[in-house]
């Protein structure tokens, strides 16, 4: 799943095809255990680079009033990934951590990732749980 959504995340923009693989991963994030570093890595890569792609284009539509139905659309869908990994981040944090230092480490390593969206009104709902549990980890 992740893979795919890594290919299918720089080369289409398949909201569904996203959603599902990503959604396969939240479904699954209650059960991983033991990540190999080289997972979480990737995992934590590709949450990085929707961020980046979601930073890009909501800066371009705030910058103007010519927002195009697509860049909406677009937007729209990127929300829905990062949401959707932010949902996968959590459970694993509630369910497995202890399973999961790999995603952890990755996690604290790239914690700046998670700062953007704590004032965002519909991205912010998991991140509480998140930098409290990351807090107590990183002292």
């Amino acid at each position: 799943a992740v893979v795919s959504t890594q290919s299918t995340g720089t080369k289409l923009r398949d909201r569904y095809l996203h959603t599902n693989c990503l959604a396969t991963l939240a479904n699954l994030s209650s059960k991983f255990h033991s990540f190999h570093p080289y997972v979480a890595e990737k995992l934590l890569n590709l949450f990085g680079n929707f961020v980046k792609k979601y930073g890009k284009l909501s800066a371009a539509c705030g910058s103007g009033p010519e927002t195009t139905e697509v860049q909406a659309a677009e937007l729209s869908t990127l929300q829905d990934v990062i949401r959707t990994f932010l949902e996968v981040f959590n459970c694993t944090l509630c369910y497995s951590s202890r399973n999961n230092g790999a995603l952890i480490y990755e996690m604290l390593h790239k914690r700046d990732l998670f700062s953007r969206f704590r004032t965002h009104p519909t991205l912010s709902e998991h991140l509480p749980n998140i930098d409290t549990v990351l807090g107590c980890l990183s002292d």
